[in-house]
């Protein structure tokens, strides 16, 4: 695979091994993940906190690699450093279908919204003509640009995790517009056919 992968990762929570640490450890840890980046050749694009709106994620992020042995020699390094000793994560890879990215955000203070989508594979979409597929993606699409989002980054992942069809992240100018999003898709009959993960998330 010679196109760029996107390692979509979820921070569950940091194990006790890195309370333990002080404050010059934990400084050293961070400064090995960092190195870790550089040396996979990887670009982080997006770090958010998340604990605020779910206490099971405290943080995610968006990182790039060009190719798959870059991201394996991540996962090695990580192993070696004992990186996984420290905190409880997953991670869903992807390939780019759609988006804009970061820089296309435009307004202050945005919202990240990361999706994961489930399932689309059930009877009541299976039952749907296409056109009335292609209806409601077209609603959703208009809803996303009338409450003023930004598509970032959407991802095919069925090839690397089976749980997780696609997963992307919006970005909204508030809480409210992304709120307003919402309603619209469950007036749209949206939830019914698509079964999706969210974590909201403001940038550290």
């Amino acid at each position: 695979m010679s196109e760029p992968i996107y390692s979509v990762y979820i921070v569950h929570s940091f194990r006790e091994a890195y309370y333990q640490l002080s404050g010059e450890g934990k400084g050293q840890f961070w400064a090995k993940v960092e190195e870790t980046g550089k040396t996979a050749g990887s670009t982080n694009h997006l770090v958010c906190r998340s604990q605020w709106a779910n206490e099971h994620n405290i943080a995610w992020g968006l990182e790039e690699f060009p190719d798959m042995a870059s991201i394996q020699l991540s996962v090695q390094t990580h192993e070696d450093n004992e990186h996984y000793r420290y905190l409880e994560a997953e991670t869903c890879l992807g390939t780019k279908i759609s988006g804009k990215g970061i820089e296309a955000v435009g307004f202050p203070n945005p919202l990240y919204q990361l999706w994961l989508v489930k399932n689309i594979n059930n009877d009541p979409w299976e039952s749907l003509s296409k056109a009335e597929r292609d209806r409601i993606w077209e609603q959703m699409g208009a809803s996303i640009d009338k409450n003023g989002g930004v598509e970032v980054l959407t991802c095919e992942s069925t090839w690397s995790n089976e749980e997780y069809s696609a997963f992307g992240v919006l970005a909204w100018p508030s809480l409210e517009a992304q709120q307003a999003h919402s309603k619209e898709l469950a007036n749209i009959g949206w939830y019914r056919y698509i079964y999706t993960k969210i974590i909201l998330g403001t940038r550290l």
